[in-house]
């Protein structure tokens, strides 16, 4: 599933959240 991340911090949160954004 890959969500848009409105903040920069979101993607790099996003590895731990996989609900906020999933893309390596």
């Amino acid at each position: 599933m890959t969500v848009e991340a409105p903040s920069a911090p979101a993607v790099s949160y996003g590895r731990l959240i996989p609900v906020t954004v999933h893309f390596d």
